[in-house]
């Protein structure tokens, strides 16, 4: 335990001092940032350019507007969040530059030690689900690890910090699948139809969590899309660390069992037809994949009555807004919503973008939150 205190320390020692370095050499050097903002804008006029003669750039803006589209669904049903969205995009690039070549490289190893190839049914339908699954957990875990807020964390934190990560593979993933696929199928009814399966991938408009995996032809089982898998997993750990008082070690057989969970959808999905027949027993036994959302759904809104429940606890010492009953994430959507027609100095819109999560991190911490000064204060985040 020791040890890694001091591994735990030390490298965030080290880390926080490259940062401070690299924002002293940024000041010592302004021209670094010009240069940066003249770069940022000349390849956003290539990739504007390029959507007009590539298609592959076309395909990445319309995988990436999918992608951002799931990321938005679980940032407005995460009413309880206190992270900022700038750290939410972070964990997900995190799940495109750190998880995909995390995979990418284990597989390629696993496949030298032990030969075969990846479209083998032990590779694809078994090796591949239980390293994408453990894999895209490594930005959460990281940062559990050397965050000092962790324990300050909501639940909807949890959750949005998995959901990020798996959005960002998720984007990568479909971007590989959009480019590989250039049959005469693939190229004639979409990027995801095949010709015994139908449409296999599913991005819908007016779905939740679009990004499904299911066959459009006699379909007996779906596997929902990474970002759901991921969101469930962590949700399950924040439960898991809100209970360890009471439940003790017991509390962590939930995170257990969604990991589990999320890799036999994968594997079953993968390995359709070709795994042993009580592998199916078993999915069956989950709902095939089709129960696998709603579970989320339940634990989500558990989680929400439950971090919500915690702030009003403590109501009376905690700014609210103007005309706030006890807190609960309608009245702060309603507020939101009055904020896109007001002025934005006006209280209310200051504390109506803010939401009631910010002050739950210092309810976890602290138990309190003081008034600033001058009277009509606003929960910040």
């Amino acid at each position: 335990m020791n040890a890694l205190w001091t591994l735990r320390t030390r490298v965030r020692d080290h880390l926080e001092a490259f940062y401070r370095n690299y924002k002293a050499w940024l000041a010592k050097y302004p021209f670094i940032r010009v240069a940066y903002t003249i770069f940022s804008w000349l390849s956003l006029a290539v990739f504007v350019v390029s959507l007009l003669f590539m298609r592959e750039s076309r395909t990445l803006l319309v995988q990436y507007l999918w992608s951002f589209y799931v990321l938005l669904q679980f940032w407005f049903l995460c009413r309880s969040k206190t992270l900022p969205w700038k750290q939410v995009v972070l964990f997900v690039l995190a799940g495109i530059f750190v998880v995909i070549p995390i995979t990418t490289l284990t597989l390629q190893a696993f496949h030298s030690v032990f030969g075969g190839r990846t479209s083998d049914t032990w590779s694809n339908a078994v090796v591949t689900p239980i390293f994408e699954e453990l894999w895209k957990l490594l930005p959460f875990a990281v940062f559990l690890f050397f965050s000092r807020r962790a324990s300050a964390l909501s639940l909807s934190d949890f959750t949005l910090i998995g959901a990020a990560a798996g959005v960002g593979f998720q984007l990568m993933e479909e971007l590989a699948r959009r480019w590989l696929n250039s049959g005469i199928i693939g190229r004639t009814f979409g990027y995801s139809t095949t010709m015994l399966g139908g449409e296999t991938i599913h991005w819908d408009l007016f779905a939740l969590f679009p990004g499904r995996f299911e066959e459009s032809f006699f379909p007996t089982m779906m596997s929902v899309g990474h970002p759901v898998h991921t969101a469930m997993i962590t949700l399950a750990c924040g439960i898991a660390y809100r209970l360890r008082a009471r439940w003790a070690r017991w509390a962590y057989l939930l995170p257990a069992l969604m990991l589990l969970w999320s890799i036999l959808d994968h594997a079953a999905y993968n390995g359709q037809g070709r795994l042993p027949h009580w592998v199916f027993v078993i999915h069956g036994w989950t709902g095939s994949g089709y129960k696998t959302r709603p579970v989320f759904l339940i634990l989500l809104a558990a989680s929400l009555f439950a971090d919500y429940r915690a702030l009003n606890r403590i109501r009376e010492r905690l700014p609210a807004l103007p005309g706030e009953p006890p807190l609960n994430p309608f009245t702060e959507l309603w507020n939101i919503t009055r904020a896109l027609f007001q002025d934005r100095g006006d209280s209310v819109i200051g504390s109506a973008f803010t939401g009631s999560g910010a002050s739950l991190a210092s309810t976890c911490c602290t138990g309190m939150r003081k008034r600033p000064a001058g009277g009509s204060g606003f929960r910040r985040r």
